[in-house]
């Protein structure tokens, strides 16, 4: 068992590689991003149940990203931007560049549309305000925004709405079109 277990992990090292680039792995983050990928590859070997009827690169697939989506959030979430906004209540990084889409950095980006840290927390809060309460919800869970503390999953914050992880992520999705979209109109006028 032991011996197919390696096999599976020797075997699948590519899918590491191919992960990383997928989820855009900053080259700063590579070498101990790469780590935690092993990780979740020998996780994968190790939870693999062929019985299931799928492919173990499939199942291989979701248990690395997950790892390195969450070694690049906290390796992100360690620098000092990171912290002097989230001592705001600002949103994490993956939250702004979805909301800033952009090729120049998002500290740049926020840095030449707001003057302040005032602001941008203000700018945020209006953002937030024209999205449905549910969906407003769901967006201050998701990022750790207040009164929230921390980030949550979307399965974490579908058992406490009581809604499936999926119409999370739906919603959530759709929120942040929605504020791109006001942040679009309002930074244009």
């Amino acid at each position: 068992m032991e011996k197919e277990r390696e096999r599976l992990v020797l075997e699948n090292q590519g899918l590491i590689e191919k992960v990383m680039r997928c989820n855009c792995v900053p080259r700063e983050f590579w070498d101990d991003v790469r780590q935690e990928a092993e990780i979740g590859l020998i996780h994968a070997a190790r939870s693999y149940n062929p019985r299931k009827g799928v492919r173990f690169s499939t199942y291989a697939w979701v248990c690395i990203r997950n790892q390195v989506v969450r070694a690049v959030t906290l390796k992100s979430l360690r620098g000092y931007g990171m912290a002097s906004l989230n001592r705001h209540a600002f949103a994490p990084t993956e939250f702004l560049d979805e909301f800033f889409p952009s090729d120049v950095g998002v500290e740049q980006t926020l840095g030449t549309i707001f003057d302040s840290e005032f602001e941008e927390q203000d700018f945020l809060n209006r953002a937030l305000r024209i999205l449905p309460s549910r969906m407003e919800k769901v967006i201050r869970m998701r990022y750790g925004l207040e009164p929230y503390k921390a980030s949550m999953s979307c399965a974490e914050v579908g058992e406490r709405l009581r809604i499936s992880p999926g119409s999370v992520s739906y919603l959530a999705k759709k929120a942040i079109r929605m504020m791109r979209d006001y942040a679009e109109r309002t930074i244009i006028d």
